[in-house]
């Protein structure tokens, strides 16, 4: 039972506003996705953070930075 209220509280946190009245195998199904989601955001984070490091030490790493920044701003087109 432990299971399905965390899971339930996770999505609940994560804008799930309804997720209380979710039948038990949506509630798992919908937060798989948000696992996937929010490990998608880490992963996009940490190579960021990777070419900001970079930049530090090395031209070609600044710009692959500035392009990056660019894509995710819209402003790489």
């Amino acid at each position: 039972m432990m299971t399905v209220r965390r899971t339930v509280s996770f999505l609940l946190a994560n804008g799930h506003h309804n997720a209380a009245l979710y039948p038990v195998a949506r509630i798992f199904l919908e937060a798989e996705l948000v696992r996937e989601r929010l490990d998608a955001e880490r992963a996009d984070a940490a190579v960021l953070m990777q070419l900001t490091v970079g930049s530090l030490m090395d031209k070609q790493t600044a710009k692959d930075f500035t392009k990056r920044i660019g894509e995710m701003t819209g402003n790489g087109r």
